[in-house]
């Protein structure tokens, strides 16, 4: 009898260092998740500090200043290639050699 109460002893013991250990487990996943979101905040108010500071700076006022002081002008951007492209025909991606008729639009 003495043996039975013994092993009821343990495994109550057991399941308690078990439920124990479960519990601690969680309660690391909520401390970790809590100092992610405190990380994330903090990140977010920097990245709307410089956002802040960069819509100072690119004012229309601040950019017409900038632009004098260095001698350029205001006006609209002109795109440039920095060199001609070569109208060359066009290579197959290594999927469209493989699968001509589904690249090609028909049906297999």
């Amino acid at each position: 009898m003495a043996w039975k109460l013994a092993t009821l002893v343990a495994a109550v013991v057991l399941i308690g260092a078990g439920i124990l250990a479960e519990r601690h487990r969680q309660f690391e996943a909520a401390h970790q998740l809590a100092d992610a979101h405190r990380q994330i905040d903090l990140t977010r108010r920097e990245l709307w500090g410089l956002q802040a500071e960069l819509a100072q700076r690119l004012r229309p006022d601040n950019l017409h200043r900038v632009l004098r002081e260095h001698g350029r002008a205001f006006g609209p951007l002109t795109l440039q290639s920095p060199e001609p492209h070569d109208h060359a025909t066009p290579t197959l991606s290594a999927a469209e050699t493989q699968y001509p008729a589904v690249h090609a639009g028909a049906t297999p």
